[in-house]
């Protein structure tokens, strides 16, 4: 398989503006790394809805997400039970 980079962020709660300005900064340096290699870009955003230029939004659950550099999922993702483990639901895509 082709090489890529996997980017996981915790994002910032407040300000609201400063969470956008955050997200966005990590979108761009993320797409920068990658350097057209494929790309996987998720973690606890703390945004419900994120949209970030260069990213497609292929999972989500609240402010947990998965997007990539535009490749699509392969399937339906699953929230999965987190147990003990985490009060976040983990995520499960293919792509």
């Amino acid at each position: 398989g082709e090489a890529g980079w996997v980017v996981n962020l915790h994002g910032s709660t407040h300000p609201p503006e400063q969470r956008r300005a955050d997200l966005m900064t990590a979108a761009a340096t993320a797409l920068e790394w990658a350097a057209g290699a494929p790309l996987v870009f998720g973690g606890d955003l703390n945004s419900t809805r994120p949209a970030m230029p260069g990213l497609r939004h292929v999972a989500g659950n609240h402010v947990d997400h998965v997007m990539t550099d535009g490749r699509p999922a392969i399937g339906e993702p699953q929230v999965l039970d987190a147990g003990s483990l985490s009060d976040h639901r983990p995520l499960r895509v293919e792509v």
